[in-house]
């Protein structure tokens, strides 16, 4: 193709060339054109044809041209006009200050930060030291058990010690994170620490002391810890234990490991948080968990009373009172590993041996679950080691060697 256009055709700012070539040893002429971004090559016999349409193209091109300006132009002039509203006449100051702006926002958009400002606006709540709020957290746990509150309180005092004097709205993940580096703690013992000091924030949270959004130790990634198999007692062990476990403690453990109950169910300093004699319902055959003594559901549950327990039980069952002394787990522990009886005592270890073996007996979580006060999934995750059904009826056998009829007078 001839790069020289034989004629220009212009119509306003539009120009379209036409070009004249020797196509197959005759003259032909070319409309050449860009519309919408793409090329256009329209070919005629006849000159009079192409400039017609050269024309044609150049008016239309032209009309658009003036269209679109019309629209830029209007389109800008309200464009400012909503400007002028918004920086009260001082336009330039207003175009500074989104200047500056724009460099902190980067790829967050201006309603993205406008509605963080909005949530994390001081005046939306209330600056509170991490003292100060640990107080209130505490309070939660007054009518909780001893060993709960003990809970609570040697995790969270902790982060007390270093951050006490500190507003909680001010202490950033980076330096949750750091602190718990530097006590150099287990990875699961630092996964429990972390979900406790969610909890607090997320109360602080709730009270007003934090702006709305993810809380600060949240963002600390959890550590990846595996799995161990929970740890139980044998068939065997079992016997052993309540063969020579103090008289006193017998109830305390048979119902450790027969009921699952959790040992500050079983055993706590304060009489209402404390399983009682009048819990236990030898003639229906179950023992009712009071929501004062679940102090972790804070729901009361009944749990059957297996006919091997009853036995256990009866000759130390009394009209009321406390079914076993605040101190028994210690002492019971104590007691054995000073006998050569275990080496250990691990924690939890009569409950995980009850839902371990009861459900190789019922072959049933949901069953096991409604025992233990647990949902099915804490139990297959924390409390079950695979058993057959064998193991687990064998487990609810373990029996006094005596009858009941033939041991002391039933109280």
């Amino acid at each position: 193709m001839n790069n020289k256009p034989h004629k220009v055709i212009k119509s306003g700012s539009v120009s379209v060339p036409v070009y004249r070539n020797i196509i197959h040893g005759k003259y032909r002429f070319q409309v050449i054109w860009r519309e919408n971004g793409k090329r256009i090559n329209r070919t005629r016999t006849q000159e009079r044809d192409a400039v017609k349409m050269a024309e044609k193209v150049a008016a239309q091109l032209s009309k658009q041209g003036d269209v679109r300006k019309r629209l830029v132009s209007h389109s800008s002039y309200r464009a400012l006009c909503r400007l002028s509203k918004i920086a009260d006449g001082d336009m330039h100051a207003f175009l500074s200050e989104l200047e500056a702006a724009k460099t902190h926002l980067g790829d967050a958009g201006w309603t993205e930060a406008a509605r963080f400002w909005r949530s994390h606006a001081p005046d939306n709540f209330e600056e509170k030291l991490v003292k100060d709020v640990f107080e209130e957290y505490m309070e939660l746990f007054q009518d909780r058990s001893a060993d709960v509150r003990s809970a609570v309180r040697t995790k969270i005092w902790k982060f007390v010690k270093a951050f006490g004097g500190t507003y909680i709205g001010q202490i950033t993940t980076k330096q949750i994170d750091d602190w718990m580096r530097q006590l150099q703690l287990s990875k699961v013992y630092s996964n429990k620490l972390r979900a406790e000091l969610v909890t607090f924030f997320r109360k602080a949270q709730l009270w007003g002391y934090l702006p709305e959004g993810t809380v600060a130790p949240a963002k600390i990634a959890r550590h990846r810890v595996e799995r161990k198999e929970p740890a139980i007692f044998s068939i065997e062990k079992a016997r052993e234990i309540l063969t020579h476990v103090r008289k006193d403690c017998v109830p305390y453990v048979a119902i450790g490991l027969f009921a699952g109950l959790r040992p500050f169910e079983i055993a706590c300093s304060r009489k209402k948080h404390s399983l009682e004699w009048q819990d236990i319902d030898f003639v229906k055959g179950y023992i009712r968990v009071r929501a004062e003594v679940d102090a972790k559901n804070l729901t009361t549950r009944y749990v059957k009373l297996q006919p091997n327990l009853m036995q256990w039980l009866l000759p130390y069952r009394k009209p009321e009172g406390k079914v076993a002394m605040a101190t028994a787990s210690a002492t019971v522990s104590k007691d054995l590993i000073k006998k050569g009886i275990i080496d250990t005592w691990p924690p939890d270890v009569m409950r995980h041996s009850f839902c371990s073996y009861l459900l190789g007996k019922e072959q049933d979580i949901n069953k096991v679950a409604e025992q233990a006060g647990n949902s099915p999934t804490m139990i297959k995750k924390h409390y079950r080691r695979p058993m057959t059904q064998e193991d687990g009826e064998a487990w609810f056998e373990i029996r006094p060697d005596a009858a009941p009829e033939e041991q002391a007078e039933v109280a």
